[in-house]
């Protein structure tokens, strides 16, 4: 079995992707609000509004917690996502399954900042049918904002606390080490505690 960095196996090591992935998710707690008080602005701003923060920050696990809880209220969810590699065909699909949307569809639009004014423009006037439209964006814009995610060292303290549960102190990163992945990745919380995978191997 390959190692990265030392002795502990992928199995073995608590930074394993499938670990990290399994845990990460976004609370709006952790930022003084409630979903309830969530839900109720986004009632507010008709069903149509972004969700703002850097990369890593956690705007698509809220999204994955916000389509939890639309969906014990009867909404139907869709899915859309752009990123980086998301070429002229994917884009023309995104518009496409917008405009299938009807009244009752939410549609979940993570990655709208791939999107030109020329093709906004067109995704949101092809969504104008359906009962709403929530984006994410890096920065604000486009949509009123429902919410802004934003990393900080507590949360990451926090999750490399929840994997490393059971372990001896003298294996886990200490808090320095912790603070310095979390600057390194410019609190991208998902890329920070992947970067413990490569400490752990060498404990």
């Amino acid at each position: 079995m390959t190692m990265r960095g030392g002795g502990l196996s992928a199995r073995e090591n608590p930074f394993a992707v499938q670990r990290v992935e399994r845990l990460l998710v976004f609370e709006p707690a952790w930022l003084g609000l409630s979903w309830e008080e969530i839900l109720a602005r986004l009632g507010k701003l008709n069903y149509r509004a972004a969700v703002v923060g850097p990369h890593g920050s956690g705007k698509t696990t809220f999204l994955d917690g916000l389509e939890e809880r639309l969906s014990k209220e009867g909404m139907s969810v869709t899915r859309l996502r752009l990123n980086d590699e998301s070429g002229a065909e994917s884009k023309r699909q995104a518009v496409e399954r917008a405009g299938a949307a009807g009244p009752k569809d939410l549609l979940f639009f993570d990655g709208a900042e791939q999107l030109g004014p020329w093709g906004w423009w067109r995704l949101n006037r092809a969504a104008r049918l359906a009962k709403g439209l929530i984006l994410t964006q890096h920065r604000p814009g486009r949509l009123p904002t429902l919410f802004r995610t934003r990393a900080t060292p507590a949360m990451l303290e926090a999750f490399a606390n929840t994997l490393l549960e059971g372990r001896d102190a003298g294996a886990r990163p200490s808090p320095e080490e912790l603070l310095t992945l979390f600057q390194h990745h410019r609190g991208n919380l998902r890329e920070a505690l992947l970067g413990c995978y490569d400490l752990m191997g060498r404990r």
